[in-house]
C-alpha cells in the first residue's frame, strides 16, 4: 500500500524522531531530543539488534510514531530509549540506557508476529512505574497477541498475554482507575466479538467484565460519551461491509448498553461501511460516525455513492445528536468538513472517467431540493500534467489545497451568475465560502492511522 511505501522511505532516511501514541502519558514518553548524537544511538541499536533484524515502526492509531522513543520505564525521572525492530516471524523492542557515556542494553522483549501493533506505556495503579503493553500483529483472520509487562527491578516481567483485535486504555468508570478494554474475535461459529475489561490487581490484569456481541471486531475505544460520563465504544462489522456502534457505560453501579443494534433492532447506529468512532471535533467527547447518501445518489450503486459522513454525540439518554458532517475521499487522503451554513441545503456529485474520480462538486439544492447551483469543486489534477489546464480556468478562480503522491488538489470556485432570485439568491450568497474558509474545511487524512484502526 502507498502509506507503507512512505514509511519505508522514511526509515531509509535514518532515525525517525516523532511523538507517541495519545494513550501514552506525555510525561512518561517523548521523542528523543534533537541534539542527541543520532549516529551513536543508531550504532548502539544495530549492535544489540538480533541477527537479520531491522528497525520498524509500531502500527496503531498514532498519527506519528518512530523507531526510537524515549521512555521513563521505571518512573525514576531518567529517560531510557526504546528501539522497535522486526525480523522474519519476530517483532520486539530493545530498552537502551545511557551509563557512563555509553549505551547499554537494559532489556530485550520479543515475540512471534508479522508486525508490531500498538506499543503503550500506561501506569495502571498510580505507582509512577508504567506497565508496558505490546501488540503483535498476526494473520488478519486471527486475533493478534497483546502482551502486558511490569517492571521487576531493572527488567520487564510478563504478566498477561491476551488475544485481541483492538484494545484501548482509560478510565471507564470515572473513578480515576485505569482499565484495559479488549475487543477480540470469538471462537463462536457465527461472527461474534468478545469484549473484556481488565483491572490491575496484585500485579496482574484480571477480568472484571466480559460481554459477547454479534459482529466482527472493528475497534474498541475508551473515551468520554459526554462531558461527565466515560464509556466504551465498540465498532462492530456485520454482513459483507456494514457495521454498527455500541456504547457501554457504567451508571448507578451497573453496566448499561446503548445502541446494541442487533439486539434492539432500532438501527440507530447502523452504517453502510465501518467508520471508527473518534473525537472528530477535538472537544474531548467521542462521536459515533455513520454515512448518509447525498440527495440524487439514490439510484447509484453502493460503491459509486459519494457518501457523507455524519458524526453524532450521545444525548445522555437513548438518542444521538448530530455535531458534524464531512465528505472523505480516502483514495485522495483528504476530508472536507461541511460548513454549518450548508447543512440541509447541499448535495454532492462526483465527476469520473475511466481512470477514476476527477473532481467532487458541491451544489446548493434550493428550497425545492431540485436545483443544482455550484458552491465549490475539489479538482484532482495529475502531477504529470499542466496544473493550470482543463479544470482550472484562471488563477483567481482556484486555490491549491494539498497534494498526494498522485494528484494536486485544488478548490475551484463558481464563476457563473446563478439562476436564482429573491430569498434563494440571498441564501445561496450566504453559503459561498472564502478562500480561508475552504482551507479551514480541508483536512488531510493520515491513511496509515486509519488503516491500522480498521485492520
Amino acid at each position: 500500500m502507498e502509506f507503507k511505501k512512505k514509511l519505508a522511505a522514511l526509515l531509509l532516511a535514518g532515525i525517525l524522531l516523532t511523538g507517541c501514541r495519545p494513550l501514552t502519558p506525555p510525561e512518561l514518553v517523548k521523542p528523543p531530543e534533537m541534539n542527541r548524537n543520532q549516529q551513536e544511538l543508531l550504532q548502539a541499536a544495530r549492535q544489540f539488534l538480533p541477527e537479520g533484524a531491522s528497525l520498524t515502526l509500531p502500527k496503531g492509531p498514532a498519527a506519528k510514531t518512530g523507531s526510537f522513543l524515549e521512555v521513563d520505564v521505571d518512573g525514576n525521572g531518567t529517560q531510557e530509549t526504546a528501539v522497535f525492530y522486526k525480523k522474519e516471524g519476530e517483532v520486539g523492542l530493545l530498552i537502551l540506557a545511557m551509563k557512563e557515556g555509553k549505551w547499554e542494553l537494559r532489556d530485550r522483549l520479543n515475540g512471534e508476529g508479522s508486525d508490531l501493533g500498538y506499543v503503550v506505556w500506561q501506569d495502571f495503579n498510580d505507582d509512577k512505574i508504567p506497565e508496558l503493553l505490546i501488540g503483535r500483529l498476526s494473520n488478519w483472520e486471527q486475533n493478534n497477541d497483546l502482551t502486558v509487562y511490569r517492571m521487576a527491578g531493572q527488567t520487564y516481567q510478563e504478566v498477561n498475554r491476551i488475544p485481541y483485535a483492538s484494545f484501548s486504555v482509560g478510565d471507564v468508570k470515572g473513578d480515576g482507575q485505569v482499565q484495559l478494554a479488549v475487543l477480540a474475535k470469538s471462537e463462536a461459529e457465527f461472527p461474534t466479538s468478545q469484549l473484556t475489561l481488565y483491572s490491575l490487581r496484585e500485579q496482574k490484569l484480571v477480568e472484571t467484565l466480559q460481554r459477547e456481541y454479534d459482529g466482527y471486531p472493528e475497534q474498541v475505544l475508551i473515551g468520554r460519551a459526554d462531558k461527565n460520563q466515560p464509556g466504551i465504544f465498540c465498532d462492530l462489522g456485520v454482513g459483507a461491509h456494514s457495521a454498527y456502534t455500541l456504547l457501554l457505560i457504567y451508571q448507578d453501579g451497573q453496566w448499561t448498553e446503548r445502541f446494541n443494534e442487533l439486539a434492539d433492532g432500532n438501527g440507530l447506529t447502523f452504517k453502510a461501511y465501518p467508520l471508527p468512532s473518534k473525537d472528530v471535533d477535538q472537544d474531548g467527547i467521542v462521536e459515533i460516525g455513520m454515512q448518509k447518501e447525498p440527495l440524487g445518489a439514490e439510484d447509484l450503486p453502493m460503491v459509486a455513492k459519494p457518501w457523507i459522513n455524519v458524526w453524532y454525540r450521545w444525548d445522555g439518554q437513548k438518542g444521538l445528536l448530530a455535531v458534524r458532517e464531512d465528505y472523505s475521499d480516502y483514495g485522495e487522503e483528504y476530508s472536507f468538513v461541511i460548513p454549518r451554513k450548508w447543512i440541509g441545503k447541499y448535495t454532492i456529485e462526483r465527476r469520473s472517467d475511466d481512470e477514476g474520480v476527477k473532481a467532487v462538486d458541491f451544489y446548493y439544492i434550493g428550497r425545492d431540493k431540485k436545483s443544482r447551483v455550484p458552491l465549490l469543486s475539489i479538482s484532482y489534477q495529475p502531477k504529470d500534467r499542466n496544473q493550470a489546464s482543463g479544470e482550472l480556468p484562471s488563477k483567481r478562480l482556484y486555490v491549491k489545497l494539498g497534494e498526494n503522491n498522485r494528484n494536486v488538489l485544488f478548490a475551484v470556485f463558481p464563476s457563473d451568475s446563478p439562476n436564482l432570485a429573491g430569498d434563494e439568491l440571498q441564501e445561496y450568497k450566504g453559503m459561498l465560502l472564502t478562500e480561508e474558509e475552504v482551507k479551514d474545511c480541508f483536512k488531510t487524512i493520515d491513511m496509515a492511522n486509519l488503516l491500522e484502526m480498521q485492520s
